[in-house]
């Protein structure tokens, strides 16, 4: 019975397949950088850069025209491409 609702001993060697999870920066593309300049006090040094990223969802409009035939049959009505009639 256990073989035919896929039970346990399904899996070949007893092991479940690992999943993935965890961060998955590394493999992100970086489609802009930034520097950020500050003015710091006098006699200071720099001591280099740390990265930040950050995920950015922009939304832009887009405007699609889709255009239908219509054809009139011989006997006066108005079908669409699709069948329609109008």
């Amino acid at each position: 019975m256990e073989q035919a609702t896929g039970g346990a001993g399904s899996i070949k060697g007893g092991k479940r397949p690992r999943r993935h999870w965890g961060a998955k920066r590394d493999r992100e593309t970086v489609t802009a950088e930034a520097v950020v300049k500050v003015a710091p006090p006098a006699g200071s040094r720099l001591r280099g850069y740390q990265d930040i990223l950050v995920r950015e969802l922009t939304l832009t409009p887009e405007v699609v025209r889709y255009q239908r035939a219509r054809w009139l049959t011989p006997s006066g009505q108005s079908v669409s491409l699709l069948g329609y009639r109008q």
